[in-house]
C-alpha cells in the first residue's frame, strides 16, 4: 500500500482503513487500530482532506477499540466521527455512527439518559436514510434496555417484544437476536418471572451454541 499508494494520501488512507477494519474483524483489533490511526495520519498529509473519510476512519477505530475493551477511548473516536458526521455526512450513515456512539456511552457508565437520546436520534436518523429494518429493530433493543435499566418496564418490554417480532420474521433467526432475549430476561426477573426468562435464555445460548447465524440476516450482507 506504502509503495502503490505512497503519492496519494487519500486513497491510502481509504486502502488502510478498509484493512484495518479486515484485521479487527478477523480478531486482531491490535493491528487493526496501527492500520486506522496510521491511514487518519495519512489523511492528514492531504490537500484538503477528506472530512468525509476522516469521519469514516474514526467510527471504525471506535469499533476496534471497543474490541481491546478501552472504551474511553473509543467514545472519544465515535464522537469525533459524529461530529464530523453532522456536517459532512458518512458512508455508513449517521444512523450506524451515532448508534455506536450511543453504544459507547453506555459502555463508559455515564448517564445513561444520554444514551437513550443519542439512540432515539439514531433510529429517527435511519428512518431519513432508509436504513435496513434490522438496524431499526437493534436501535430498539437498545433503547428498550435501557428504558428497562431505568425503571419503565412496560416502555422497555414493548420495545423489545417489536424488536423480536422484526428479527424473528428473518430466517434463522440473526444474531442479533440473542441481545433482544437477554434483554427480555432481564425485564422478566425485574418482575419476578424467571420461568420465562429461563426460556429466553436457553434459546439465546442454544443460538450461539447449536449453529451458526448471519448477521444483520441473510438478505442485508453485502
Amino acid at each position: 500500500i506504502g509503495k502503490e499508494l505512497g503519492n496519494d494520501p487519500e486513497a491510502e488512507a481509504d486502502m488502510r482503513g478498509s484493512l484495518g477494519t479486515t484485521y479487527s474483524i478477523l480478531g486482531d483489533p491490535v493491528k487493526g487500530e496501527a492500520q486506522l490511526l496510521l491511514a487518519i495520519q495519512r489523511l492528514k498529509r492531504a490537500t484538503g482532506g477528506s472530512p468525509r473519510l476522516a469521519g469514516d476512519l474514526y467510527v471504525r477505530l471506535c469499533d476496534t477499540l471497543s474490541f481491546e475493551g478501552r472504551y474511553t477511548e473509543a467514545l472519544r473516536a465515535c464522537q469525533e466521527s459524529l461530529a464530523l458526521a453532522r456536517i459532512h455526512g458518512s458512508s455508513l450513515g449517521i444512523s450506524t455512527v451515532m448508534h455506536d456512539t450511543a453504544y459507547m456511552t453506555v459502555k463508559t457508565g455515564a448517564p445513561l439518559e444520554n444514551a437513550e437520546e443519542l439512540y432515539r436520534e439514531a433510529l429517527q436518523a435511519g428512518l431519513r436514510e432508509g436504513a435496513p429494518k434490522l438496524l431499526s429493530a437493534i436501535i430498539n433493543t437498545r433503547i428498550g434496555d435501557l428504558r428497562q435499566r431505568l425503571g419503565d418496564l412496560a416502555g422497555g418490554a414493548d420495545l423489545l417484544r417489536e424488536a423480536e417480532r422484526v428479527l424473528r420474521s428473518e430466517a434463522g433467526p440473526p444474531i442479533e437476536i440473542i441481545p433482544v432475549l437477554s434483554a427480555l430476561a432481564a425485564g422478566c426477573r425485574m418482575r419476578g418471572d424467571y420461568g420465562t426468562a429461563t426460556r429466553y435464555l436457553n434459546e439465546a445460548v442454544d443460538l450461539l451454541t447449536g449453529r451458526p447465524t448471519p448477521y444483520l440476516g441473510r438478505d442485508q450482507i453485502e
